[in-house]
């Protein structure tokens, strides 16, 4: 005698099918709860210290046209494309070289690098620093190392630095002359501290650092963040690009690298004229 029993089914196994096994499931999602807790966590706290902590990275460019002063080239009479493009990758090179570079370090505050302290990151303090300093190195030791520099008050400072296993701490008044071996230091407040000092100033730490023509213009040119490149050989047009954590230094670097390109440009053909000028006359004297 055959009897028909009523299976009851559990309402996973409906959805699921009938050899899903419930319990197995749930036990499974017990063990695993801690993790599927601190999964979407860390997910949302790796998130939040890469926005937090990640520097954006500001671009800046500038567009040169290079006219070309041979008529030939203008009216096509001689391979004037191919002559335009040497041209043009001839002037790459010159807003490239250490000539340019070197005048735009002597323009811009570049010479003495100003941070802040941070708890992971430093901030770069261009055109922001608190304090502006004056020095003259006499050791070269100093160059490119950091000077630690701290308030001790509205009047007054310390820096304190190393000299291979020896620590100098010095304190000295502002707007007065500061005088180790090593350097000689002048250090005045900014100009929009001045009559408002900020207390939180003194529980903040800095350090500055000094940087010679020579290394500042290598680092210009050999860093990835300077790009001089072709834009359109037809029309003579260079593209200078230049890429900084700060939007102020990223503008005014490659806004400065063009000026002096122009400047230097100038002043080679007014040297180019007065050296013909002068040719002309020599050769007028000798006919006389």
């Amino acid at each position: 005698m055959v009897t028909n029993r009523k299976i009851v089914l559990h309402p996973l196994q409906r959805l699921f099918g009938e050899d899903f096994n419930p319990k197995l499931f749930i036990y499974t999602i017990r063990r695993s709860a801690i993790l599927l807790i601190l999964l979407p966590l860390m997910t949302i706290g790796i998130a939040f210290f890469y926005i937090r902590y990640t520097i954006p990275i500001y671009e800046a460019h500038c567009i040169l046209m290079i006219k070309s002063e041979n008529p030939a080239q203008v009216l096509n009479l001689q391979k004037g494309l191919v002559e335009s493009n040497t041209k043009l990758w001839a002037e790459v090179e010159v807003m490239k070289s250490n000539v340019i570079l070197n005048r735009v370090v002597k323009e811009l505050p570049l010479c003495i690098s100003y941070f802040k302290k941070g708890n992971i990151i430093d901030d770069e303090l261009y055109r922001r620093s608190p304090v502006v300093i004056k020095t003259e190195i006499k050791d070269p030791v100093l160059y490119g190392i950091h000077i630690d520099f701290n308030f001790k008050d509205e009047n007054n400072y310390y820096i304190s630095y190393k000299t291979g296993n020896k620590t100098h701490k010095i304190s000295q008044s502002f707007n007065k002359t500061l005088q180790t071996p090593h350097l000689k230091i002048t250090v005045r407040l900014a100009d929009y501290l001045q009559g408002k000092f900020d207390n939180d100033l003194i529980n903040n730490n800095y350090y500055f650092i000094i940087n010679t023509i020579k290394t500042e213009s290598l680092n210009l040119r050999r860093t990835k963040n300077l790009t001089v490149k072709i834009l359109n050989p037809d029309a003579g047009t260079i593209k200078i690009i230049y890429y900084s954590r700060h939007q102020v230094k990223a503008k005014e670097i490659c806004n400065t690298i063009a000026n002096e390109y122009l400047n230097y440009d100038d002043e080679s053909k007014n040297e180019s004229a007065l050296n013909i000028m002068n040719f002309i006359d020599d050769q007028l004297n000798n006919v006389g």
